[in-house]
C-alpha cells in the first residue's frame, strides 16, 4: 500500500521548501490536502511527483513547486474571500480553502465540474463552492 502521508511529507521537503516557499499557511496546507484525491484513480500513484499531472481534455493539476509559489506571491490572508479560475478537480482549490476563508472554483470544462465537487467533498473541503 502507498504511503501518501510520506510522499506528501516529502514533496514539501524537496519540491516546495527547497524553492523559498517557507510561509506556514501554504506549508501546513500543501502537507494537509491529499493531493491523491484530486487526480484520477489511473494516476494516483503519480500524484506527488514534481511536474505536472494530466487529468485529460488537454488540463493539469500544477506541478506543486509552481503552485506553491503562486500561492507565496499572492498571500492570502485566512479572511480572504478567493476565485479559483480554471479549478480542474479541485486541488488548487482545496489548498486555497484551507488558507482561506471562502473559494469560489470556475471551471469551464463541464466533465471536471462534478469530480472536483465529489473530491473536495471526499476531502470535507466546506468552505468551497465549484
Amino acid at each position: 500500500m502507498t504511503d501518501f502521508a510520506q510522499r506528501r511529507m516529502t514533496m514539501v521537503d524537496t519540491q516546495v521548501r527547497p524553492n523559498d516557499v517557507t510561509k506556514f499557511p501554504i506549508i501546513d496546507a500543501m502537507l494537509s490536502v491529499q493531493r491523491e484525491t484530486f487526480v484520477p484513480d489511473d494516476l494516483r500513484e503519480a500524484a506527488y511527483v514534481g511536474e505536472n499531472v494530466h487529468i485529460g481534455r488537454g488540463r493539469v493539476i500544477l506541478e506543486p513547486r509552481s503552485l506553491a509559489k503562486m500561492l507565496d506571491a499572492i498571500d492570502i490572508q485566512p479572511s480572504d474571500r478567493v476565485l479559483d479560475v480554471g479549478s480542474g478537480l479541485g486541488y488548487s482549490t482545496a489548498v486555497l480553502a484551507r488558507m482561506s476563508a471562502k473559494v469560489v472554483a470556475l471551471e469551464s470544462d463541464p466533465a471536471l465540474t462534478a469530480p472536483a465537487r465529489a473530491a473536495l467533498s471526499a476531502a470535507g473541503v466546506t468552505n468551497a463552492t465549484v
